[in-house]
């Protein structure tokens, strides 16, 4: 297949779809390619136009990579940002690197740099709305990574004011609060960034997902009313901590059988239950990890 170019606003964008494809999803397939001043970039081919609304979504912090043209090519819409050379914290999970207590202080790093993040945009009354491993990247251009790595949050296409429902229907079920699971949107909030955010870390901790089902319907329901389990490489305090951001309500019946202000009322209750802000939860999480770290190399020199 030949190299293909497409011109935007801010520039002249080239690629070749068949050695630059990096990944195809639901709403997107992703290239990438080099800008005019032969930068690399990050093109995303939208399969739908009504998903373009993600080039308008801006927030101007450090740690947000916002798309920064739009190329409209025979009625297909491309969308370019800059390309983030380094790995996604899912990757990181699987390779199990950040359960490593001698890479304890990157950990602690990226925590307080998303957490730092992330009230920055609540404070703005906006939520970003899938916070997932996938979604958050560690920026380092070589083969190690330094303990104070940049962290880069992507993908703003759900990215909303807090209480305003979705533009796009579908969800990351693993990471979803139950106030989105259950479309409750007008209950959604910084608290719901904060519970995708401990779920997020729980996985990279333990390299393992907390919820498991093969039938989807009991996925969602073990989900919606368990909470986060014991598990190796997470002590009990660490633990606690991330129930507490991830708090849900213990339903006694399947939520679909509730009247729906009963339902609301519930799920309210186990969103006070979370901590107040984001802030308040990573600086908990990160006391206990380097509590956590101290006893460690207190135990090898005793």
């Amino acid at each position: 297949m030949s190299v293909i170019k497409i011109s935007g606003s801010k520039g002249v964008y080239t690629f070749d779809p068949e050695i630059s494809f990096l990944r195809e999803g639901k709403y997107s397939t992703i290239y990438v390619g080099i800008d005019d001043s032969n930068c690399k970039v990050l093109i995303k081919q939208l399969h739908s136009e009504t998903d373009a609304r993600e080039y308008s979504l801006q927030f101007n912090h450090p740690s947000f990579v916002a798309y920064t043209d739009s190329c409209l090519v025979n009625n297909i819409t491309f969308l370019i940002r800059p390309f983030v050379e380094g790995e996604s914290l899912w990757t990181l999970s699987k390779s199990g690197l950040l359960r490593k207590k001698e890479h304890r202080s990157l950990l602690i790093n990226i925590i307080r740099q998303v957490g730092d993040a992330l009230n920055a945009l609540h404070a703005s009354g906006l939520i970003h709305g899938d916070i997932r491993p996938h979604n958050i990247l560690i920026e380092y251009p070589g083969e190690n990574i330094p303990d104070d790595a940049a962290i880069k949050i992507i993908d703003l296409a759900m990215m909303r004011k807090s209480g305003d429902v979705p533009m796009q229907s579908g969800f990351a079920l693993l990471y979803s609060p139950p106030e989105l699971v259950l479309k409750h949107y007008d209950l959604t909030g910084p608290a719901s960034d904060q519970y995708s955010l401990a779920i997020s870390i729980y996985e990279l901790l333990s390299s393992t997902i907390p919820f498991k089902h093969l039938n989807p319907e009991l996925l969602k329901l073990l989900m919606l009313v368990q909470p986060l389990k014991e598990v190796g490489g997470i002590n009990k305090s660490t633990l606690a901590v991330l129930q507490k951001a991830s708090a849900r309500y213990p339903f006694k019946s399947p939520p679909k059988n509730l009247q729906d202000v009963e339902l609301s009322s519930q799920l309210q209750q186990a969103i006070n239950e979370r901590y107040s802000s984001v802030k308040e939860f990573c600086d908990e999480l990160i006391a206990t990890l380097v509590n956590e770290k101290k006893s460690f190399f207190s135990f090898f020199r005793s």
